[in-house]
């Protein structure tokens, strides 16, 4: 048998605790100091979070109180979606509340909205919070009732200073008279092309607190109208030269203007544009006016600007977009006689701005690009985010991609954050409670904190015996929708600034 070397070891034992037994004290006792280093780094680090989170906190609460008085801006959206109202379309009450909801222009402490009853025209003031009635008021028909029939009446706020980037104005509250127009329309056959130009329209003034309506003008066929602070401005050409005039409430004529060279009015559907004290009328072939809203005078003709849309800018600056906002190339027209056709891009709708960058400009260069422009058409910056709507919001610009919800820097144009949105819906609806980021679309509603966290989201339930919205968790990457379609809704917000949402053919106002 083979020997082998065999090394010996000493076994030491343990040093003695101080009681002189084996240390079996816990980490924390035997090493005092170094646990009061890791305990002060974890204090601080707390402390540091929950900082980060007060602070947070008490961002989105000013947020929140400094966006609640501006155009556009949702009151606080409940994250479960309670239904606070029902409207079915069988509902006859539901119907005129449901007009209210939708189109209604808030006064006199109700809202006020247009209708129908049988072959007559109404107005009617609702309140809201009740869903009753206050009063109603019949509208006096024209004076050629036989040979036409009612198409519809519809009441609106002034549009003044409501433009191409301020066009959030969608629940203000009127201070005194409401305007409305009821349309009467030649009785025609089922082939016949609607497209307004045989429409007869007729000018109300409408007090919100007892319902009196006072007719302010009977207008020619195919007359636009622009709704202001004491009036009405209208252009019409009636076979004739193209005339523009300010209506007051009274009755009685302001001003009254013909556009010399001017061989058609603009469609009916395009009124014209009033703001910072002017008043642009742009018509498709003969260029384009801007006159002063006080007394009618004509400050400028752009020969060269056609196209059915605007935006009234510092300086008597005008855009003339190609055809309509957002669906064509806007030109600037400077007051100094010089154009700029903004590198052929697009103007972006913003839908909510809080001022916070001043008077700006967003265009949008097809599927490449955003570029924010000052008022005079230069360029502060242009970021890789083509977005089609907007909001300017904490000096930020928060906007809808193809596929994404961002928000940029309002100084530089960086990213702040990018968002995977819902492929639903190519046409969402972009909101603000001043709390979350809120994209409404066909398939439902999803919310971002304005740190681009996702926040909450609603679809519509399928097993429900009633429509309505469940809320769901978030997804921070919401895939396209798959094979089986969701139900769809449609979105829409109440004059008091409440999410409106239509689910198989019901209304259901959120709470």
């Amino acid at each position: 048998m083979a020997l082998r070397d065999v090394e010996l070891v000493e076994e030491v034992p343990p040093e003695p605790g101080p009681t002189g037994r084996d240390d079996v004290r816990p980490p924390w006792r035997r090493h005092p100091r170094r646990t009061a280093a890791v305990a002060a780094v974890l204090v601080v680090a707390v402390a540091a979070a929950v900082g980060l989170e007060l602070r947070t906190r008490a961002d989105d609460a000013a947020r929140v109180s400094a966006l609640r008085a501006v155009p556009g801006v949702l009151g606080p959206v409940d994250p479960a979606l309670p239904v606070a109202r029902r409207l079915t379309a069988d509902d006859a009450a539901g119907q005129v509340l449901a007009m209210a909801l939708l189109h209604g222009v808030r006064a006199g402490g109700v809202t006020v909205t247009g209708g129908q009853d049988g072959s007559r025209g109404v107005v009617v003031g609702v309140d809201l919070g009740t869903g009753a009635e206050v009063w109603r008021t019949a509208l006096p028909a024209r004076g050629h009732e036989g040979d036409v029939e009612l198409a519809h009446v519809w009441c609106t706020a002034s549009q003044e200073d409501v433009t191409a980037s301020r066009q959030g104005r969608r629940h203000p509250v009127e201070d005194g008279l409401v305007g409305c127009v009821s349309t009467w329309r030649p009785r025609v056959d089922d082939a016949a092309v609607l497209d307004g130009t045989t429409d007869v329209p007729t000018l109300f003034a409408v007090d919100p607190v007892d319902g009196r309506a006072r007719q302010v003008a009977e207008l020619p066929a195919g007359a636009s109208t622009t709704r202001v602070d004491d009036g009405w401005v209208v252009v019409s050409a009636a076979d004739g030269p193209v005339v523009v005039e300010h209506r007051g409430d009274d009755g009685a004529s302001r001003w009254r203007t013909v556009l010399e060279g001017a061989r058609s009015a603009p469609p009916p559907w395009s009124g014209p544009v009033v703001g910072r004290g002017a008043v642009l009328v742009t018509t498709p072939d003969d260029g384009a006016w801007l006159l002063g809203l006080s007394d009618g005078s004509v400050a400028r003709r752009l020969p060269d600007a056609r196209g059915t849309g605007g935006l009234v800018l510092p300086g008597g600056d005008v855009v003339v977009a190609e055809r309509g906002q957002g669906e064509g190339p806007g030109v600037l027209h400077r007051a100094d006689g010089t154009s700029d056709d903004l590198d052929g891009e697009v103007l972006v709708p913003v839908e909510v701005d809080d001022g916070s960058l001043g008077d700006v400009l967003l265009t949008s260069r097809g599927s490449l690009s955003v570029t924010l422009r000052r008022p005079d058409g230069a360029v502060v910056w242009r970021a890789d985010a083509p977005l089609t709507q907007a909001m300017v919001v904490d000096g930020t610009v928060v906007g809808v991609t193809a596929g994404e919800v961002v928000r940029l820097d309002g100084d530089d144009g960086a990213t702040r954050w990018r968002a995977r949105r819902p492929l639903v819906d190519p046409y969402p609806y972009l909101l603000t409670d001043g709390a979350v980021v809120m994209l409404a679309t066909t398939g439902g509603v999803d919310a971002w904190t304005f740190d681009g966290e996702p926040a909450w989201a609603g679809r519509p339930d399928r097993t429900s015996a009633e429509p309505r919205l469940r809320a769901v968790a978030p997804d921070p990457s919401p895939p396209p929708v798959g094979e089986e379609a969701p139900l769809d809704v449609f979105w829409a917000v109440t004059p008091d600034g409440r999410l409106l949402a239509q689910v198989a053919e019901q209304l259901l106002v959120l709470g």
